[in-house]
């Protein structure tokens, strides 16, 4: 992308569905020092930002924000979301919201990873992410800024069914707190939250509060927690 950065991608229409699986990555932007500067805002148009329809895809490095549907929605399974600021600016301080920074609907599909590179910050949105179908979430900041000290609220920050949000390997563990709303909602019988921290700041050394509670579940089985 030509000209000096922060770059900023303003459709005037719909994109199409990234029908084919195919990588996306924005820290190959010259000018890239480990946090986003190409911005794909959707304060233009409708609907949905990247809709990913064929499995396998990547997303990486980029900063979704200001759709009025999801900012990356992956219906197709195993693609990697990783290394984004979703609903805030390009500083990762101010909230830009999506209607829901991500959806991850189909099975195989990682939400961040156990670096601090492939940490997505999911904050300032109506709804931080929704873990569907055996998707899986690791290592995210949901509801704090790019500082990791201070809340950048989602209305509520996460939705689990039958997905997995958390692990106990070495840097697996989300950080979900300064929401608005609860901070994790379980649902399904194949659900698993465990590693992770909710309503403290990412050292888990002081509290970042969700206000609506930690976490709250509807699910018939699933597993909270578990043995380290």
């Amino acid at each position: 992308i030509p000209g000096a950065p922060p770059y900023v991608i303003q459709p005037q229409s719909p994109l199409p569905d990234v029908g084919d699986a195919t990588i996306l990555d924005a820290t190959t932007q010259p000018g890239f020092a480990g946090s986003p500067i190409v911005q794909l805002s959707g304060a233009s148009t409708c609907c949905e930002g990247l809709r990913l329809a064929a499995a396998g895809s990547t997303v990486r490095g980029f900063v979704v924000r200001n759709w009025p549907g999801i900012g990356i929605y992956d219906f197709a399974g195993n693609a990697t979301i990783a290394g984004n600021f979703l609903g805030t600016d390009v500083t990762g301080t101010l909230a830009q919201a999506n209607n829901t920074g991500v959806w991850a609907g189909a099975s195989g599909t990682l939400v961040g990873g156990a670096t601090a590179a492939d940490r997505n910050l999911i904050s300032g949105n109506g709804t931080g992410l929704v873990l569907n179908s055996g998707s899986f979430a690791r290592g995210n900041w949901i509801g704090l800024d790019a500082t990791g000290a201070a809340a950048l609220a989602n209305g509520s920050g996460v939705s689990v069914q039958d997905a997995t949000l958390g692990g106990t390997g070495a840097g697996e563990a989300n950080t979900v707190s300064g929401n608005i709303g609860v901070g994790v909602t379980v649902y399904g019988s194949a659900s698993l939250v465990q590693g992770n921290l909710i309503g403290t700041n990412p050292a888990g050394s002081a509290t970042v509060p969700n206000a609506g509670g930690g976490i709250g579940t509807f699910a018939s089985g699933g597993t909270l927690g578990g043995p380290l």
